[in-house]
């Protein structure tokens, strides 16, 4: 899962969007990732994690689908 991140630079970079912008969007990403993961250990701490692994794992399948509907370059 980590490796769309290692390259989102380049990738950027190759469609002329610029490395700045890639740059930019993996300093996001990278934040996101942390606000997720403390989201993750909270919630988790508060239902026992069962509950918490079930939704995180929904919302990767969310997230998955929504590649469906996004135009390849």
């Amino acid at each position: 899962m980590a490796m769309p991140q290692v390259h989102i630079v380049a990738y950027c970079g190759d469609l002329g969007y610029g490395v700045a912008r890639g740059a930019g969007d993996a300093v996001a990403d990278a934040g996101l990732g942390i606000i997720s993961r403390i989201g993750c250990r909270i919630s988790g701490r508060q239902d026992r994690g069962i509950r918490t692994t079930a939704d995180r794992l929904g919302r990767a399948r969310l997230a998955l689908l929504f590649y469906l509907f996004f135009e390849q370059p």
